[in-house]
Order: structure tokens, then C-alpha cells, then sequence
């Protein structure tokens, strides 16, 4: 039987005494995709906060089994991407792994690559398409060592091609014992992908 790399049990989340989500239970093991889907403001978002520690449960508790080794085994990308517009796309990137005290430029360069922004890697935020934003957000993705993936809604803003992209980049990381936690307002189906679909209302 596999160890989970997170347990979450009976979490529930509270806001101005509603109930954001309902109890929700999952054992995360590693080579697994767990795809949280519901409606606008059914709680997705407050759901993944709070796997990665952005915001306390109401009821319950999620237990990460890194968290007495280190803080870098989680990356979460969410709505609000964390890029400086004034900033190009490879200082943006730069800027992210010195964060966690890192640097390595061939990394940041592989990313680029298999995004298909390389070419504009000079280019300041500010005047990229906001798909081109999330590429790059994504791309963060792939230039630190992190083994648990959180990314809310990440196929929003993407077109096709993009989408398959980030489906390749998905792929490779299960496949090396990686986990991805998304969220998206519908069950995902994909042949190469063995996602796992829950519903944040439990009742679907």
C-alpha cells in the first residue's frame, strides 16, 4: 500500500457561518492528478488554499508527510499568477527561484521551451496576452523541485495547443512520482491522464 504524501480528513471550511464546502476526506499518494470540480463559488479555491496552508479548516486537518523535512515540496499556482508586470518573463522566472534560494538558468530555459514562450523570455509581462501570463505561471511549474503541484483552474485562458502542452508537462511530472491537486469547473476525462475526479459537493 502506498503512503500518502497528504491526508486530508473531514475538512470542512466556514465562512460568515456558511459552510464553504462540505466534509471532505482524501488520502493523495504519489503519481496521482486529483481533480476538484464544482461551480463558481462552490468553495474550490478555498479548498486548495487550504491544502497549502493559505487559509485554516474549519473542522478537520491535512496532514503533509514533508512537512518536518522542508517547506519546498509544495508550489501553488493560483488566479492571481504572482508575476511583476514591470518585470520579463525570465527575471519573473528568476525571481521565483531565488525565492526558494535556487537559480539555474538551463532550468528556466527548459521551461520556456516547453511552453513555447522562449522567444519571448525579454519581453516584459505587461504586454503578453493573458495566456502568454499563464504560461508563464505555469511555467513555474517546472523550475523548482517541488513535488506536490496545487494549480487553480489552470487550463482557464489557455487555448488547445496550450492546453496539450500543460497535458505533456502534467504527464512527465506523475510519471517521475510527482502529485497534482487542480481544480476546474467540470469531471476531466483524458486517455493519457489517469485523473481522479471529486467533487467539492460531494453529492455528484
Amino acid at each position: 500500500m502506498r503512503n500518502s504524501y497528504i491526508k486530508i480528513e473531514n475538512v470542512t471550511f466556514t465562512r460568515n457561518d456558511k459552510k464553504i464546502f462540505p466534509n471532505i476526506s482524501i488520502d493523495i499518494t504519489h503519481s496521482q492528478i486529483i481533480n476538484i470540480f464544482g461551480p463558481n463559488g462552490s468553495g474550490k479555491t478555498s479548498f486548495v488554499r487550504t491544502v497549502v496552508g493559505l487559509s485554516e479548516p474549519s473542522t478537520g486537518k491535512i496532514k503533509n508527510t514533508f512537512e518536518d523535512e522542508t517547506n519546498n515540496q509544495i508550489i501553488f499556482v493560483g488566479h492571481k499568477l504572482g508575476l511583476k508586470k514591470d518585470l520579463t518573463i525570465n527575471e519573473n522566472l528568476r525571481y521565483c527561484q531565488e525565492f526558494y534560494g535556487l537559480y539555474n538558468q538551463d532550468k528556466i530555459d527548459d521551461a520556456l521551451h516547453k511552453f513555447k514562450i522562449i522567444e519571448s523570455k525579454n519581453i516584459p509581462i505587461k504586454y503578453l496576452s493573458q495566456g502568454q501570463k499563464k504560461m508563464v505561471g505555469l511555467a513555474k511549474l517546472m523550475i523548482v523541485p517541488f513535488i506536490i503541484w496545487v494549480i487553480d483552474e489552470p487550463y482557464t485562458s489557455l487555448d488547445t495547443t496550450s492546453s496539450n502542452i500543460l497535458n505533456s508537462v502534467m504527464k512527465q511530472h506523475v510519471s517521475n512520482k510527482g502529485v497534482i491537486i487542480m481544480t476546474n469547473h467540470v469531471k476531466l476525462q483524458n486517455q493519457d491522464l489517469n485523473i481522479k475526479n471529486i467533487s467539492i459537493l460531494q453529492n455528484e
